[in-house]
C-alpha cells in the first residue's frame, strides 16, 4: 500500500510539472506532456518535435531572393519549426508559391524532420502569389463573388491598394480553401499560416459584425478539410476564440510594434499566459511573437537609425540592439510557456529581422516547471514569478523589467530594481 501511495504521488508531481513517460508504451522517446492545469498533452503525430530541455523558437521569414545555401543552414540549426513568409523570392521566382516551393525542398535536405508553413492572408490579396495577382483579370462575377464591396460607394474595397476578401460569402470560402490546399501541396510544405482574422470589420456595417466569427469557423473547417489531417494549420490572433483554436492545430500571438492596448492594460499579459493554458489544454501549439521594439518607445530607439540607414541589408548594430532587449519578451513568454509552446523573437518579418540570429538564451536548460506563474504580491502588484527545474523567472509588468536566473549562475535580466 505504501509503494502504491508513493507512485501515485510521483506521478502526481510529475504530470503538475509537466511530463510523465507514456505507460504502457515501449517506445522510450515517445513521451506525454501536461499542462500547468494537469491535463495530459498528446502531440499529434505531424506536430514538431518538442521538449522541455530549452526554449523552443518558430521563425518566420522573407526575402525577396532565395536564401543562401549558409542561410538555410543557419535557420535550420536554430529552428525546426518555421514559416516562408508571404512575398519570398517574388524578385528571384515573380511567385511567393514558387519561392516557399524553392525553399522547402532545400531546408528539407538540411533537415527532413523541419515543418515548413506556406503563408496565406484571409483578408487581404497580398500580390504576391500567381492566385492573387490574378485577381485584376478575374471576371466582374467572379469579383463579386469572392472580393469585399465598399458598403457606401459600392466599389471594391481596397487596402494599401489591394483588394480585400470578403469572409462572409460562401463562394469566397470555397476559393480560398481550394486556393490554400492547392499551395500547400505544391509548395510541398507541411501546412498552412492563416493570417488576419478580423473580416476586415471596420470595413462593413455593423450589421454584418456578428456574422464574421461564424464565417471564420466555417472556413476553418473546411480549409482543414482540404487540407488533410495531416498537415498543419496555424491561425494567428486566434486564441481568445475558443471555436477558432478547436478547429485549428495552433495560434500565434502577435505582438508586433508598440502595442498601446498591453500599455494601457498590463493585464492583458495575464490574459495571454492564461489564454496559452488553455490553448494548451485543449492539446493545440502557442506561437508567442515580440519585438524588441514592442514596449520601448520609437523615438528612443537607436535600432531606427540602423534600420533607416541600412533597411533591407545585415545590420549588426540592430542585431546587437535586438539581442539586449530580450529579457522581457524571453521572461513574458516563459511566465505562460505550455508543452508545445514557441517563442519569435525579433524586428519583424524580414530575412534580417531575426530569423538569423542565435540568441543564445534559448540554449540554456530549461526544465520542467514548477508550476504555474505566480504575483509576487510583497513585492507589489503586477509583479510576478515562475520557476522551472533550471530557471527561475522575474517579471514586473509596470516596469517591464524581467530576470532570468540559470541554473549555471548566469542571468538574462534588465531589471534596474534591487533584487
Amino acid at each position: 500500500m505504501k509503494s502504491a501511495l508513493t507512485l501515485i504521488l510521483l506521478l502526481s508531481t510529475l504530470a503538475s510539472s509537466g511530463w510523465v513517460p507514456l505507460s504502457g508504451n515501449s517506445n522510450a522517446s515517445q513521451v506525454e506532456y501536461f499542462t500547468s492545469s494537469g491535463k495530459p498533452f498528446i502531440p499529434k503525430s505531424y506536430y514538431p518535435k518538442w521538449g522541455w530541455d530549452t526554449v523552443k523558437e518558430y521563425k518566420m521569414l522573407y526575402s525577396d531572393r532565395a536564401l543562401s545555401d549558409t542561410q538555410v543552414s543557419e535557420i535550420a540549426s536554430l529552428s525546426d519549426f518555421i514559416c516562408i513568409e508571404k512575398a519570398h523570392g517574388i524578385r528571384t521566382f515573380k511567385c511567393a508559391m514558387l519561392g516557399t516551393k524553392h525553399e522547402v525542398a532545400r531546408f528539407k535536405r538540411v533537415n527532413p524532420d523541419i515543418k515548413t508553413l506556406f503563408y496565406f492572408n484571409s483578408a487581404f490579396a497580398w500580390p504576391y502569389t500567381s492566385y492573387t495577382q490574378a485577381i485584376p483579370k478575374w471576371s466582374e462575377q467572379k469579383k463579386k463573388e469572392i472580393l469585399l464591396q465598399d458598403y457606401k460607394t459600392g466599389k471594391y474595397a481596397k487596402f494599401f491598394n489591394n483588394y480585400v476578401f470578403d469572409i462572409l460569402r460562401p463562394s469566397m470560402r470555397t476559393w480560398w480553401s481550394d486556393t490554400v490546399s492547392t499551395g500547400v501541396g505544391e509548395s510541398g510544405a507541411d501546412g498552412l499560416f492563416w493570417d488576419q482574422t478580423h473580416g476586415a470589420n471596420w470595413m462593413r456595417p455593423r450589421s454584418q459584425m456578428n456574422q464574421i466569427q461564424p464565417s471564420h469557423v466555417k472556413l476553418l473547417k473546411v480549409t482543414k478539410e482540404k487540407l488533410g489531417e495531416d498537415s498543419f494549420l496555424l491561425v494567428n490572433n486566434a486564441a481568445d476564440i475558443s471555436s477558432y483554436v478547436s478547429n485549428c492545430d495552433g495560434v500565434m500571438y502577435e505582438h508586433y510594434g508598440m502595442d498601446k492596448r498591453y500599455k494601457k492594460n498590463r493585464h492583458l499579459f495575464v490574459k495571454d499566459w492564461d489564454q496559452m493554458l488553455e490553448v494548451a489544454n485543449m492539446g493545440k501549439i502557442n506561437i508567442y511573437r515580440m519585438t524588441p521594439l514592442s514596449f520601448v518607445p520609437h523615438d528612443q530607439s537607436p535600432v531606427n537609425e540602423a534600420l533607416l540607414a541600412k533597411k533591407n541589408q545585415y545590420s549588426q548594430y540592430a542585431d546587437d540592439y535586438t539581442r539586449k532587449l530580450i529579457p522581457f519578451p524571453l521572461a513574458s513568454f516563459l511566465m505562460g510557456v505550455q508543452p508545445y509552446s514557441y517563442f519569435m523573437y525579433g524586428r519583424g518579418w524580414g530575412l534580417y529581422d531575426g530569423a538569423l540570429i542565435d540568441f543564445p538564451e534559448t540554449k540554456n536548460k530549461l526544465g520542467l516547471p514548477k508550476g504555474k506563474y505566480k504575483e509576487v504580491l510583497e513585492e507589489g502588484k503586477m509583479i510576478f514569478t515562475r520557476q522551472f527545474e533550471h530557471a527561475v523567472v522575474w517579471v514586473n509588468l509596470n516596469t517591464f523589467e524581467a530576470e532570468i536566473k540559470w541554473s549555471d549562475g548566469s542571468k538574462t535580466s534588465n531589471r534596474i530594481s534591487p533584487n
